[in-house]
């Protein structure tokens, strides 16, 4: 009788050991699985031509899209891009960063790093002031706001390319 009590346990102890091993198997292969198709450019540009650039079309913007490196967790590494207002360039940057990336109740990004950006429009110029509005909440724009919590944003450098250039 006592014998049959610890071959229980010991089938117990089995169970749940290959239940776990399953558990921790299944998670990693989760994970790797987002990772790959996170940084697979195909997809990524399908993703944002599917459901970013309508949106923003909606606000006469469009973004030069070329990809991004995700990093696991929750970073992601974006290369030079352009941001173009009205059918003209108005902010170019060689670099984008946001790290620690969340989503709970709404989007979220602890903070962002912009490498060298390049205005190409004045800041205080019509453009840059209808640029600035297309995201306020009054702008009159019957679609969904942008929610975001940003926790910092770093500016390596910026300079303009305009008359009223503004180095640091």
């Amino acid at each position: 009788f006592m014998n049959e009590s610890k071959v229980q346990q010991n089938r117990l102890k089995t169970w749940r050991y290959y239940t776990l091993m399953s558990a921790f198997s299944v998670l990693f292969i989760l994970a790797l699985a987002a990772t790959v198709t996170l940084n697979s450019r195909p997809f990524q540009k399908w993703l944002f031509a599917g459901y970013v650039a309508p949106s923003l079309a909606e606000r006469e913007l469009s973004i030069d899209f070329s990809g991004f490196d995700y990093q696991f967790p929750s970073s992601f590494y974006f290369g030079p891009t352009t941001v173009i207002y009205r059918d003209s360039t108005l902010i170019t940057v060689t670099n984008i960063e946001l790290h620690d990336v969340f989503w709970s109740s709404h989007f979220g990004v602890r903070n962002i790093l912009v490498n060298q950006c390049e205005l190409h429009s004045p800041l205080d110029g019509e453009r840059m002031k209808d640029f600035i509005n297309t995201f306020s909440s009054d702008s009159g724009d019957t679609g969904q706001p942008i929610q975001a919590t940003i926790g910092a944003i770093y500016i390596d450098s910026i300079h303009g390319s305009t008359s009223n250039d503004i180095s640091w």
